[in-house]
């Protein structure tokens, strides 16, 4: 396995490594992205919700004002003269044009005078006082079977509001067609209920705390706002993914030129360290040293074969493309060669 292999090797296992931890990371990412993007709706549409019952609220605050600061419901409470109920109920179709399911005439002692209230789309009398704290004035809401009643409780005094004189009470049961304007679907009335939302088959059920003890749950079709997410996410999953590939092969590529690269600094090292061997050989002095004693001893075996020979003197001395020296304690013999490069002239 050459050195590029194992890089490659590695380079894929790494890849490996990081394409695992990718995954885990868009697993959490999906997970935190949608419970983000989920709460941002569901924040969206509790706004909604709570603009709806705030708006209740105020309608009911302002019908309660309108009848309670006012001389006739003043003297209506002292005298309980049945001109007042003829004038203003009469019809037996005024809480149905005002829009409230109930309106209730309290002496100072909290006893009932006259109430009227809205059952299967008529206007009766009540006999009974329906079961809400007359004590409290101001808005409150309470859960009567299973029906949640909006109640507002105010002071009757004259129209310049300098006298008092026992309590008006208008209420109204909560419709499911004010939610289902903003495509809200009233499901279930819980009782705390410690949660924020839910996602069932493509439903979110959004849960609104109205008071301490009473949550609406409603309903609202989630399968488009899914939609949208998931497409979102698979965009951004898939541009991640072309990311992931491209650098992928330029990893590749610049594998492939750091291998090229160690090859060519590996192989001109290599050469280097042949050529210093072959230049130690050169220039090395024991190597010479070494050489010329082999040349020194061949001619020694010569000189001593030959000693007596003068024509081969005069052929080494002649035609020897070197220099020869015979020496024993003095020089013996030079050829011209070895003269000439010892600058030595023979007269």
């Amino acid at each position: 396995m050459n050195i590029y292999q194992k890089l490659l090797k590695y380079y894929i296992f790494y890849v490996f490594i990081s394409i695992l931890l990718i995954v885990g990371f868009f697993s959490y990412s999906y997970h935190n992205l949608f419970n983000n993007f989920t709460e941002d709706y569901v924040q969206e549409k509790l706004s909604q919700v709570d603009f709806i019952v705030k708006k209740e609220k105020s309608f009911l605050e302002k019908i309660a004002n309108d009848w309670a600061e006012w001389d006739d419901a003043y003297n209506f409470i002292q005298n309980r003269n049945n001109e007042f109920i003829k004038s203003n109920f009469g019809g037996g179709d005024t809480l149905l044009n005002l829009g409230i399911d109930g309106m209730v005439f309290l002496d100072k002692n909290l006893n009932l005078v006259y109430g009227r209230a809205v059952k299967n789309n008529k206007e009766i009398i009540l006999k009974k006082l329906p079961l809400f704290n007359y004590k409290k004035n101001g808005f409150a809401v309470y859960l009567l079977n299973n029906k949640i009643y909006f109640v507002y409780i105010t002071d009757i005094t004259n129209t310049n509001e300098t006298k008092k004189n026992g309590k008006l009470v208008v209420y109204e049961i909560l419709s499911k067609k004010i939610f289902e304007k903003n495509g809200f679907v009233v499901n279930i009335v819980i009782k705390n209920k410690n949660r924020l939302y839910n996602i069932k088959n493509k439903n979110l059920i959004i849960y609104y705390p109205i008071n301490k003890k009473i949550i609406l749950a409603l309903s609202i079709d989630y399968s488009k706002k899914l939609l949208i997410f998931e497409k979102y996410f698979l965009k951004m999953f898939l541009a991640e993914i072309i990311v992931l590939i491209l650098l992928f092969i330029f990893g590749l590529i610049f594998l492939k030129k750091i291998i090229n690269d160690i090859d060519f600094v590996f192989n001109t090292l290599v050469k280097g360290l042949d050529d210093i061997k072959e230049l130690e050989k050169v220039t090395k002095y024991k190597y010479f040293l070494k050489e010329f004693e082999k040349i020194a001893s061949v001619f020694e075996k010569l000189y001593k074969k030959l000693y007596n020979y003068e024509e081969i003197y005069k052929i080494l001395d002649e035609y020897a493309p070197f220099g020869v020296a015979i020496y024993r304690k003095n020089l013996l013999y030079a050829n011209k060669i070895l003269l000439n490069i010892l600058n030595i002239l023979i007269k």
